[in-house]
């Protein structure tokens, strides 16, 4: 007796997702089919809405087809083949959508030359060239690191571009007098 109750409110809770969710989510995603167009709490109430329309038109539907009588049964058929077809349709759209962004995802920006970078837009490239190479001196000096032990790294360093209004050596010093003043912390 008591799973009889148990099936019985399954069929009634499986019913109620069928009818007034399945139809409205499978019509949402193929509105609006990528996950992030829409929040959560936004789709559920559109699947809700949706849902309800389109079980009204499935009624209407049934009772216009003759040879299909409107049962619980038969709509709750049409609306699975009908959230079905939709949903095939939202994976196609969704891999077109994904093929598309992968196909351009090597597309980069080019950099801009300095000639077309504003004041402070300069001041901003100077300011993080200088903090850049105050961290390469710092990991340098840390690390015992000199310019023979490192060929490499030399020609990194010296082919870093600054520009022509910058005072890199008074930075420079000003980096390794922080680097004196805080060579306790390394010992």
């Amino acid at each position: 007796m008591d799973t009889v109750l148990i099936l019985d409110g399954l069929r009634v809770i499986l019913g109620f997702l069928i009818l007034l969710f399945m139809p409205g989510f499978a019509l949402s995603l193929a509105i609006f089919p990528r996950i992030s167009d829409l929040s959560i709490s936004d789709r559920l109430v559109y699947s809700l809405v949706l849902s309800i329309v389109s079980d009204i038109v499935f009624v209407v539907f049934m009772g216009v087809v003759p040879w299909l009588e409107p049962t619980t049964e038969n709509l709750a058929l049409v609306v699975c083949v009908f959230s079905d077809i939709v949903f095939m349709f939202w994976l196609g759209e969704w891999w077109y959508l994904n093929r598309r962004k992968k196909k351009h995802s090597g597309f980069r920006t080019p950099l801009r030359s300095a000639k077309d970078l504003t004041d402070v837009e300069n001041r901003l490239q100077v300011e993080s060239i200088r903090k850049l190479q105050k961290n390469i001196l710092r990991d340098l000096t840390m690390f015992d690191v000199t310019s023979d032990s490192c060929r490499s790294s030399q020609k990194n360093i010296e082919h870093i571009r600054i520009p022509k209004n910058a005072d890199v050596n008074k930075k420079l010093s000003e980096a390794e007098e922080e680097l004196k003043d805080l060579n306790w912390l390394y010992d």
